[in-house]
């Protein structure tokens, strides 16, 4: 090959690609012009395929809010809710090369009963309950150095993010991402994904970072659920307790209304014209 051209493809400020052309003539021209015009045809092809990649990615996003929503609004339990949320992270839609995440799972602190009952030698203060993908990451996330990735979100209460390294479990993790799940600024638990390497984009953090927000709204929910349940639970103990307290107050009158009504009996027969002062 004698003579070659490249013609960049930019689309929005931002190299997509080259088109090449080459020529074993030395003297052979090469038809320049033809090749811009055919880059900026691709180009404007490459706009539009992500235009439409965006528009499913979106219908997607929506089908999955109101599905959640409608879930939250009946009597669907909470882990169900969290698993088809996290079930969505790892799903692979139609005609695209992956999903957004190689897994996903969503942690909730441990209660310090729990924490109590596991080995001395354990510093577990998570519990990644609900997983999609491979669940050897959501052990692997319970210790150093994966752990310091969702420490670092649940402190800072922003996204965090740390590059698997050696301690990758499968090579198409480009990213492990934290999510803090937050309610009115209170910490109800982190969602943690790996981003594959085909899928690391702004995207495909705000495609993770909607399913962290539902999955907050379905930790709300059941933690407001537990709180009713407590609190009506201490209102029967209180009332139960009133209750007793009347019957006790009760029985006390009755004795003593029936202990005056006997003095007044016997006083009348032992002075049936005397009238007694009460």
């Amino acid at each position: 090959m004698r003579r070659a051209l490249w013609v960049p493809l930019v689309l929005h400020g931002h190299l997509r690609g080259v088109l090449f052309a080459g020529q074993r003539k030395k003297q052979a021209p090469l038809p320049r012009a033809l090749l811009e015009s055919v880059a900026a045809e691709l180009a404007l092809a490459l706009e539009l395929e992500d235009e439409r990649r965006l528009g499913r990615e979106r219908q997607q996003d929506s089908r999955c809010v109101r599905t959640v929503l409608a879930a939250l609004a009946g009597p669907t339990p909470m882990g169900d809710i969290l698993t088809d949320i996290l079930q969505d992270c790892t799903r692979q839609a139609a005609n695209e090369k992956g999903s957004a995440a190689i897994f996903a799972a969503v942690g909730r602190p441990l209660e310090a009963r729990e924490i109590k009952e596991l080995s001395p030698t354990a510093n577990h203060t998570m519990c990644f309950a609900w997983v999609s993908g491979d669940a050897a990451w959501a052990r692997a996330l319970e210790s150093k150095p994966l752990s310091t990735v969702w420490l670092q979100a649940l402190e800072s209460h922003r996204v965090a993010g740390i590059a698997p390294g050696a301690m990758a479990l499968d090579e198409q993790v480009a990213r492990v991402v934290a999510f803090p799940l937050l309610a009115a600024g209170e910490s109800l638990g982190v969602l943690v994904a790996g981003i594959r390497h085909s899928s690391a984009s702004v995207a495909a953090l705000e495609h993770l970072e909607l399913r962290a927000a539902l999955a907050s709204a379905a930790l709300l929910r059941q933690k407001r659920s537990e709180e009713a349940a407590e609190h009506e639970l201490h209102q029967q103990a209180v009332l139960a307790a009133v209750g007793s307290a009347a019957i006790v107050i009760t029985l006390a009158a009755t004795s003593r209304n029936r202990a005056t009504a006997v003095a007044f009996c016997w006083a009348h027969v032992m002075h049936p014209q005397s009238k007694l002062q009460r």
